[in-house]
């Protein structure tokens, strides 16, 4: 995927999230608390990611998934890592 295609995707999966609030002021430097989201909503948004992509993320990468750019941020590292070994890094 395209750095672009990432931040598009995150952007929209978290604007689209029924719970998120001040949709138009969402950026990547936001916070998820800051519309209205908790770890439970992290955890919701989390599976979904993983059912689109494909991808599994762990009970300990949660935690740190609190800003818009952490989970952009995550997509990118999985990407690189699927790029270089041809796998993914939690498979």
């Amino acid at each position: 995927k395209k750095e672009e295609d990432i931040e598009s995707y995150v952007l929209n999966l978290i604007r689209n999230y029924f719970r998120t609030t001040n949709k138009g002021g969402l950026g990547l430097e936001s916070k998820l608390e800051d519309h209205g989201l908790d770890s439970l909503d992290s955890i919701e948004l989390s599976m979904q990611i993983e059912e689109d992509l494909g991808y599994v993320i762990s009970a300990e990468t949660l935690p740190v998934l609190n800003k818009v750019k952490h989970y952009v941020n995550y997509i990118r590292h999985v990407e690189r890592f699927k790029q270089e070994f041809k796998k993914s890094p939690l498979a």
